[in-house]
């Protein structure tokens, strides 16, 4: 257990510098009402200092687990939904309602809609939102139904409009898969993603595309798939000059979660280096991951350990929090499929940690803790 000065209160004032949020690992996330939230997938940010943190997240409606691998549990548009949530210090039981994006499904692009990702453009003053279509809509012809959409507002909260399905370099060859979108210091934007198990070459292989000015399509500016096969639930960020690229393998909706591979680099779009699998109960030699039951294939040239991943997670995001003093915590945040109290999908849980950095810059180890403590300005 991770413990501050003996807390055992999920928020407490420390004169004007800030509040300390307590997040407990083994509980749900609910709002100000003590109502259980439904908020997966998705972004959190905050987008001014000292300001609200904005959660655009997957709902996943009141759909049974039913424990068998990569249940989708009626993953339609009458069961799943996109909605905005804000908290003003990430605290664990402060969570409030905006809205859906699509109120009563009217104008609702596609049959299914997950993974949200919203990033700010200095240039057109505009916030723009990524979205993983899939099924019934209007992803292009060869993707197998199987693309991403982006949409604008000029406001966190939205309404979002102005639809377009989204250029990149291969979405017509097979469609994509889970992604992240990354805004370097100068305003360039990135999208790292994977390309979809349909794809006609590289399925489940991860690359990086620069974006266009507007953040709304790839400019086909790319070195290609890098890393291991058959991997998912990509983000990307940088810290002190480098560019991190972190991912696990295959976990569709599973209870035991999925490795965290850290992957460098010197420029956004590589070439990315592996520097090894941090999300493992136990060290795993470089090439390896964790045993998920799923996604898990050794490298042909050797024998890996068979190794439980440790957060019982699927890599969500890398949320941003900045202090007075400059400096900037990093916390981990995933999904804990099929982990909800009561079976209800959309009440899984997730799992937050402060990312830890060893004396070479690279993020250390992962360990479980109940709880994690960490200061918001």
């Amino acid at each position: 257990m991770l413990v501050l000065w003996g807390l055992a209160v999920a928020l407490l004032p420390i004169g004007n510098h800030g509040v300390v949020t307590q997040i407990d690992n083994t509980q749900p996330r609910t709002d100000q009402s003590g109502n259980i939230i439904d908020a997966h997938d998705g972004t959190i940010v905050q987008w001014k200092p000292q300001g609200l943190y904005y959660y655009y997240a997957v709902a996943y409606g009141p759909c049974l687990d039913t424990g068998a691998p990569c249940d989708r549990c009626n993953q339609t548009k009458d069961q799943t939904g996109v909605g905005i949530w804000t908290n003003r210090y990430l605290a664990q039981d402060q969570w409030h309602w905006q809205g859906w994006l699509f109120p009563n499904n009217t104008h609702r692009p596609a049959e299914v809609l997950i993974r949200p990702h919203a990033v700010y453009n200095n240039r057109t003053r505009l916030y723009v939102l990524w979205l993983n279509a899939m099924g019934q809509g209007p992803c292009p012809a060869g993707s197998a139904n199987k693309c991403y959409i982006t949409m604008t507002s000029p406001h966190p909260e939205g309404p979002f409009g102005d639809v377009v399905v989204a250029h990149t370099k291969y979405t017509a060859q097979g469609g994509v898969g889970d992604f992240d979108v990354f805004t370097d210091d100068d305003g360039t934007g990135y999208l790292i993603h994977k390309r979809s198990g349909a794809a006609t070459q590289d399925p489940h292989r991860m690359l990086i595309e620069q974006l266009t000015d507007d953040y709304r399509h790839s400019t086909n500016a790319t070195l290609g798939v890098f890393g291991q096969q058959r991997v998912e639930a990509p983000v990307m960020f940088k810290r002190n000059g480098t560019y991190f690229a972190m991912f696990g393998s295959l976990c569709c909706f599973c209870p035991l979660g999925s490795g965290i591979n850290v992957y460098t680099a010197s420029r956004p779009l590589g070439p990315y280096t592996l520097q090894g699998n941090v999300g493992c109960q136990a060290s795993v030699p470089v090439g390896c991951t964790c045993n998920n039951t799923r996604g898990y294939i050794p490298p042909p040239s050797r024998t890996c350990p068979s190794v439980p991943p440790v957060t019982q997670a699927q890599q969500n995001v890398i949320v941003k929090v900045p202090s007075s003093n400059g400096t900037t915590t990093l916390l981990w945040t995933g999904d804990r499929w099929q982990s909800s109290p009561d079976g209800i999908r959309g009440h899984a849980l997730q799992y937050w940690d402060i990312l830890q950095w060893d004396p070479q810059g690279l993020p250390r180890q992962f360990e479980w803790h109940d709880q994690v403590v960490f200061l918001v300005d």
